[in-house]
């Protein structure tokens, strides 16, 4: 019987059948300005140019934006792998008087566009972390910007908690100045209204349109992202449950709608809607990924997106609207944050497994982040005020081998973190029984029945709803 030895510290290390897992932690830094006790939201990596996946922008509830070199050597010359506190913070500047909600790069890595509570979208030059251009608009905090794929940094949009979808042209000259504030700012190029409005009733709700006697409820914009056509607009919210697809040529309907799943097990008498709390594609835009308040991660193929969701994953903990997750650029692994303090990690080709733990943050992990250049890096922040570079190695062990030297595997965390259970391997191996060939043969075909049975269950529920 083989065990895996103890790690170092600041390792953590989960298994699961079919695949192994190893993550440390390479560095931490504190985002908190002036070590307050203020907790960051949204992340992003730089993606473009030889800089690609070194610069990583992290924007905090007080409005900061802080500026991280996670390449960064540390002071003895030391690699920085070897040792907590290598990340050095560049910068740090004030970008919004009220929470930031999302960041990205854009124009080539050059500026940032950041959103805010305080109702605005700022363009900045990354450089000079000067505001070159605000955006107003919208009537509620924006919760999601995202820009146009085709790298110019021109297009973008944006998704807000009064339940409004607007396009976004950087290059367009129709400008307002505030008459409080004296403040110069460009108005939207495109509109959606009530984008994700929940249908329900009482007096207090507004009345819809179509005069059957149903009622609109403004529900947020939770996400909005550019898929792999640059002309194609994902977007989710905070109470229908569903991820809506639009033509950003013409944003007057929906061009397509997808789902997810209601209630426990796959469950289409439920009528709970549960919100979605972000959206995140691979490199190529045609696999999605949506992370739902009801504890569960939710795949789509953006190619056929009427089937509904073709996978699920579960095991993490996600109740309210800060915990997010990311798909690999490759589209191989999903992380997620969790209320618990924990970083999850998915096989995006082994739904049934148990996922991969990480651990070492002291509070919730909100945002989260693969590297869009280097597989085995991941950024994270939390709830402790802190950011997170993990290298996470990995390599796949084919389930024959697995068979022919049958081993127990036990967790191994860092020192003082109490021990996580991992459920057991999926492919049992019998001391007398079946032989190898026979035990892959009906694990396959196992897999193949629950697949079936999950796309019948996706078929059913887009025909009846």
């Amino acid at each position: 019987m083989e065990t895996d030895a103890p790690s170092p510290a600041g390792m953590a290390w989960s298994t699961t059948e079919g695949f192994r897992l190893k993550g440390k932690e390479a560095g931490r830094v504190c985002i908190a300005p002036e070590m307050e006790e203020v907790p960051p939201f949204a992340m992003d990596f730089a993606r473009t140019g030889d800089e690609a996946g070194r610069w990583l922008v992290v924007a905090d509830e007080e409005g900061y934006v802080t500026r991280i070199d996670t390449h960064a050597k540390c002071a003895d010359g030391g690699e920085e792998t070897e040792r907590d506190g290598c990340m050095r913070k560049t910068s740090q500047f004030l970008a919004h008087p009220n929470a930031i909600f999302d960041v990205q790069w854009t124009a080539g890595d050059t500026q940032l566009l950041t959103a805010s509570g305080d109702q605005s979208v700022k363009l900045w030059d990354a450089q000079t972390e000067q505001c070159i251009v605000s955006f107003r608009g919208h009537c509620g905090s924006v919760k999601s910007v995202a820009c146009h794929r085709d790298g110019a940094g021109n297009v973008f949009a944006s998704g807000a908690r009064d339940g409004a979808i607007m396009l976004w042209d950087v290059r367009t000259s129709e400008s307002c100045t505030c008459c409080m504030t004296g403040e110069t700012y460009r108005k939207h190029v495109g509109k959606v209204e009530e984008a994700h409005a929940r249908m329900g009733t009482g007096k207090a709700r507004k009345r819809s349109r179509n005069g059957r006697g149903k009622h609109a409820l403004h529900s947020s914009v939770t996400s909005v992202l550019f898929l792999r056509d640059e002309s194609m607009l994902a977007s989710s919210g905070a109470g229908d449950g569903s991820i809506k697809f639009w033509d950003v040529r013409n944003l007057q309907n929906p061009v397509n709608l997808t789902c997810m799943e209601n209630g426990e097990q796959g469950d289409r008498i439920s009528a709970r809607k549960f919100g979605i709390t972000c959206l995140s594609a691979d490199r190529t835009g045609s696999k999605l990924v949506a992370s739902c308040n009801n504890n569960v991660i939710y795949f789509y193929d953006v190619l056929r997106p009427e089937l509904g969701p073709v996978k699920s994953f579960t095991g993490h903990s996600l109740q309210g609207f800060y915990v997010k997750a990311d798909i690999s650029p490759d589209g191989k692994y999903i992380v997620s944050g969790s209320n618990d303090a924990n970083v999850y990690i998915w096989n995006t080709s082994q739904p049934y497994d148990s996922p991969y733990i990480l651990k070492g943050h002291e509070r919730e992990v909100t945002a989260v982040k693969w590297s869009p250049t280097d597989p085995d890096r991941v950024a994270t922040c939390s709830d402790d005020f802190s950011a997170r570079i993990w290298n996470v190695s990995h390599r796949i062990e084919s389930i024959a081998s697995k068979v022919l030297q049958p081993s127990t595997r036990h967790n191994v965390q860092a020192p003082c973190t109490p021990p996580v259970h991992t459920r057991s391997a999926c492919v049992p191996t019998p001391l007398h029984g079946p032989g190898p060939s026979a035990v892959l043969e009906e694990h396959n075909t196992a897999l193949a029945q629950r697949e079936r049975r999950k796309r019948q269950l996706a078929l059913d529920h887009f025909f009846l709803r």
